[in-house]
C-alpha cells in the first residue's frame, strides 16, 4: 500500500518539482528545483526498513536491525569520506547525488539482508516495485505526451497532480487486474478494489438517482 503511493510521488515530483517549488516553497527556493526529483528518491527504501525493523522487533531480533542500520551508517560514512578525499564533493548538487546514490544502494542491500535473514521473497519484493512503477511511467509518458500545463501557478500544479493521479489511479488499476490472476500479492488487492467498487456503486447510483428527482 505504501509503495503504491511513495512511487508515483517520486515520479510525480521529478515532473512538477519547478511548479511545486513556485507555489509551496517559493522563489528564494529555485536553487533547490535540480535536486529535489533526486532527493525524492531516497523515499524508496524507507518502507521496506520501517517494515523490517518492526518484524526484527516483533520476533525479539532487534540487535538485527541494529546492525543493519550500523552497516548503513558506516557505508554512508565511507562513501562520503572518500569523495571528500578524492575532491568529488564540489557542490550541492554532486552532495546530493551521492547520497541518493547511496541510498538507493542500501535499497537493495536492506533487501538481500532481510532475505538472508527473514527469507522474503525477492520475485514477491520486485513485484510490488514493479506494478505502481509500471503504472508511474505510464503516468509520466500521459503527462509528458498529452497535456501538461508549465504554469508556475497553483491551479498549473493543481492541474497536473489531477490529470497524473487520473492516469496513474486507472492504469495501476487495470495492471492489479491482470497481475492479480498471476499474484497472491495483488490478487488480494484485486479483492479490494473489487469490494470497494461494489460498495460504492450503489452509493453512487442513489446519488445520480436523488439529484435527478431535484432536477425534475
Amino acid at each position: 500500500m505504501t509503495y503504491l503511493l511513495i512511487i508515483p510521488s517520486i515520479v510525480g515530483m521529478f515532473i512538477v518539482s519547478e511548479q511545486f517549488i513556485y507555489v509551496v516553497l517559493g522563489q528564494q527556493w529555485t536553487a533547490v528545483i535540480p535536486i529535489l526529483g533526486p532527493l525524492s528518491i531516497m523515499m524508496l527504501g524507507y518502507p521496506l526498513q520501517s517494515l523490517s525493523h518492526n518484524i526484527y522487533d516483533y520476533l525479539g531480533k532487534t540487535k538485527v536491525s541494529i546492525l543493519l542500520d550500523v552497516i548503513a551508517l558506516l557505508l554512508l560514512a565511507g562513501v562520503f569520506y572518500a569523495a571528500y578525499s578524492l575532491a568529488y564533493l564540489g557542490d550541492l548538487t554532486q552532495f546530493v547525488y551521492l547520497r541518493v546514490a547511496v541510498a538507493f544502494f542500501m535499497f537493495f542491500v536492506t533487501a538481500m539482508f532481510i532475505k538472508i535473514t527473514l527469507g522474503f521473497s525477492l520475485r514477491a519484493l520486485s513485484i510490488v516495485i514493479l506494478v505502481p512503477s509500471v503504472a508511474a511511467l505510464i503516468m509520466y509518458a500521459g503527462l509528458e505526451f498529452g497535456y501538461m500545463s508549465y504554469s508556475n501557478t497553483l491551479l498549473g500544479l493543481l492541474t497536473n497532480v489531477l490529470l497524473g493521479s487520473l492516469y496513474y489511479g486507472v492504469s495501476v488499476t487495470t495492471i492489479i487486474y491482470l497481475v492479480g490472476k498471476k499474484s497472491l500479492i495483488w490478487g488480494y488487492w484485486m479483492s479490494k478494489i473489487s469490494e470497494a467498487k461494489g460498495k460504492l456503486a450503489p452509493i453512487i447510483i442513489d446519488r445520480i438517482h436523488l439529484h435527478l428527482r431535484k432536477l425534475r
